[in-house]
C-alpha cells in the first residue's frame, strides 16, 4: 500500500461514509426535477450539471428507487427548475416521500403548452427532451436536450450544504475586469471556458 494524503480503509462501507461526508461540504444549487406522463412528478434534485452547450445539455442524477424515474425513463419531455431562496419549503416537499399529496398544490406550479409541469418565481427553467440515459450504481444519468428556457427576475438562489439550506452571498464585486473583459464568476459554465473542454 503505497502512502497518500488521507487514509482510507479498505472496507467499502468506511470509504462510502468518507464520500457521503466529503459530498455534504459540496455546496450545491437545488432543484426540482418535474415530468408528467400518467400523473405528475417530481423530485428535489442536486446532482445537477451542464453537459454541453452545441448542443444545449444538461444532466441530473435520479436514483432508480424513486418514484419519478420509471416516468422519467419513458417520458419525452421533462424539466430541470432552479430554485430560489424562497422556494425552501417547495424543495422539502419534493425530497420527503411522504410529502408527496403535498405536491405540486401550490399556485406557482403551471403547465407548459407542450405537457410538462413547471415552477414560477424560481431562478429558471430549463425543458430538456431526454437524449440518453446512462446506469451506474444506484442511479441513472438522465441526459436532456435543452429546446427552452424560461428565467424570472432576479432572486437569490437556494443552495444546499452540510445538512442545511442556504443563500449565497458575494465575496467580490459581481463585475471584474481584467485587461477590459468581463471575469465570469466562479463555477460559470461557458463553451469558450477551459471547463467546457475535454
Amino acid at each position: 500500500m503505497h502512502a497518500t494524503g488521507n487514509t482510507q480503509s479498505d472496507d467499502d462501507r468506511d470509504v462510502a461514509d468518507s464520500f457521503r461526508a466529503a459530498l455534504r461540504r459540496l455546496a450545491a444549487g437545488v432543484t426540482i426535477v418535474s415530468v408528467a406522463v400518467d400523473r405528475k412528478y417530481g423530485v428535489t434534485a442536486t446532482a445537477v450539471m451542464p453537459v454541453s452547450m452545441d448542443p444545449p445539455s444538461i444532466v441530473v442524477a435520479i436514483n432508480r428507487a424513486a418514484s419519478i424515474h420509471p416516468a422519467l425513463a419513458d417520458a419525452k419531455r421533462f424539466c430541470i427548475n432552479i430554485l430560489s431562496s424562497e422556494q425552501e419549503q417547495e424543495s422539502r416537499i419534493f425530497s420527503d416521500s411522504s410529502a408527496r399529496d403535498k405536491r405540486f398544490t401550490s399556485a406557482d406550479w403551471r403547465m407548459s403548452e407542450d405537457g410538462v409541469p413547471f415552477l414560477l418565481r424560481g431562478q429558471a427553467n430549463i425543458f430538456c427532451t431526454p437524449a440518453t440515459r446512462l446506469s451506474f450504481g444506484t442511479h441513472s444519468l438522465f441526459v436532456g436536450e435543452v429546446y427552452r428556457v424560461n428565467t424570472d427576475a432576479a432572486r437569490a438562489e437556494l443552495l444546499y450544504m452540510n445538512g442545511e439550506y442556504l443563500v449565497a452571498t458575494s465575496l467580490s464585486p459581481a463585475t471584474r475586469r481584467v485587461s477590459g473583459s468581463r471575469t465570469p464568476p466562479l463555477g460559470h459554465f461557458d463553451s469558450n471556458s477551459p471547463q467546457s473542454v475535454t
